[in-house]
C-alpha cells in the first residue's frame, strides 16, 4: 500500500459555517480506469471502514477482512472450542436447553 499524502492544493480556509479543513486528516485518491505510465502502486484509502483504491478494485479490502476473519477463527478454535469440548464424552449434553446454550456460543 502506498502512502497517501494530503493534497497541497487544498488549503484550510474558513467557510460560511466557520469551519476549517484539516489537510493532515484529508486524503486524495485519484479514481481512473487508465493505468499509470510509471506502474507505481495506486493510492489506497480507508473510508467508512472500506478500503478503496484508484481503480475501484476491492482486492486490498477483501485481503484485509479475510485476515481479520482468520484471526478470529484461530482464536475461537484455540481458546473457546477446547473449553466447550473438554470431556464432552463424559458430561455429554443431552437436554435441549444445554444443547441450545452450547450452540449459541458456536
Amino acid at each position: 500500500m502506498s502512502p497517501i499524502r494530503s493534497n497541497p492544493s487544498i488549503q484550510p480556509t474558513p467557510s460560511i459555517w466557520n469551519l476549517q479543513l484539516t489537510t493532515y486528516q484529508s486524503q486524495n485518491v485519484n479514481i481512473s480506469s487508465q493505468t499509470k505510465a510509471d506502474k507505481t502502486p495506486l493510492n489506497t484509502a480507508k473510508y467508512l471502514g472500506i478500503y478503496i483504491n484508484g481503480k475501484l478494485s476491492w482486492n486490498h479490502h477483501v485481503d484485509t477482512i479475510s485476515k481479520k476473519a482468520n484471526v478470529k477463527q484461530y482464536c475461537y478454535e484455540t481458546y473457546v472450542r477446547p473449553q466447550l469440548e473438554y470431556a464432552s464424552t463424559v458430561w455429554s449434553p443431552y437436554t435441549k436447553a444445554n444443547i441450545d446454550k452450547l450452540e449459541m456460543v458456536q
